[in-house]
């Protein structure tokens, strides 16, 4: 697939949540602790929560899960930043990420709304070291809160604008940029590689023995993953969809109480477990744990 049909296929995506943190160093506490016992004055840092940190749990679930969804749907495209997103998914993806969006921000505003509660219930848990100017206005402490999501295209040497009155290193520069987009999303299905190889692995471990336990989960883990994985496949790698295909004939065949009670449906599945799971690991050339 060329670079021009990679872009037009995919996306980069990028997820920021930014949440208050209600915690607090506070020094006059470290250096009493210190001199206590004896230690010097900074050998150690006191944190203080500002309100109990249970009152930021239901907005750090949804984060949690919006992260989670968002690592299950893209693939790594650079170290840190944006992720690389299917056009086939964009839909289902977007639509989710407005649920989260919504959840994240109903749960922003109910904190607003208790947070003088909060306030005076921290007078009463922090005692003398409680501070009240520490605390932030409820209209700044609203500001500490952030759910974006943003969509850029990816990179292609057509984008390249800049003139520099040379046309063969104009060339050259677009050539490269090519050629590192190209890179980048044969290495991002890697990713996806990884998943499955995970995942076989752990039908591997689990099916191995005749008296092992295993939960629903192992291969409910493989269904979801069989759902992904051609929203993962930027490429349209021949290799990757083929392996999918054998995820969900092989592995998925039967659930986890018919691989519990049917010796021989497990040693089938076990069997074409191990099998996949050599064939996925000769794409990192066995070099993957």
């Amino acid at each position: 697939m060329t670079t021009t049909n990679i872009a037009s296929s995919a996306m980069l995506v990028d997820l920021r949540i930014s949440v208050w943190t209600a915690r607090k160093t506070d020094k006059r506490a470290a250096a009493e602790v210190a001199y206590n016992h004896n230690a010097a004055s900074k050998s150690g840092t006191y944190y203080k929560s500002l309100i109990d940190g249970s009152a930021l749990d239901p907005i750090k679930e949804i984060v949690g899960a919006a992260r989670t969804y968002h690592y299950k749907m893209t693939l790594p495209w650079a170290d840190t930043g944006p992720r690389a997103l299917k056009s086939t998914a964009y839909f289902e993806y977007m639509q989710e990420m407005q649920s989260f969006g919504n959840m994240f921000r109903a749960a922003v505003q109910d904190l607003l709304n208790d947070y003088p509660l909060h306030r005076q219930e921290a007078k009463r848990l922090l005692g003398s070291l409680f501070d009240d100017t520490e605390y932030p206005y409820a209209s700044e402490l609203a500001g500490k809160f952030g759910f974006r999501t943003s969509v850029t295209p990816l990179p292609t040497g057509d984008d390249f604008r800049v003139n520099l009155n040379d046309d063969v290193i104009e060339a050259k520069l677009r050539a490269e940029i090519n050629a590192s987009t190209q890179a980048v999303a044969s290495t991002a299905l890697g990713d996806a590689f990884e998943r499955i190889a995970k995942v076989t692995a752990a039908f591997v471990d689990r099916l191995g023995k005749p008296d092992s336990v295993f939960r629903d989960s192992l291969v409910e883990n493989a269904r979801d993953l069989c759902d992904v994985l051609p929203h993962l496949n930027l490429t349209d790698d021949p290799a990757l969809a083929a392996m999918a295909t054998r995820l969900r004939d092989k592995l998925t065949q039967f659930d986890a109480e018919q691989l519990r009670r049917d010796p021989k449906a497990r040693r089938e599945t076990h069997a074409e477990a191990v099998a996949m799971h050599a064939d996925v690991m000769g794409f990192f050339g066995g070099a993957m744990q």
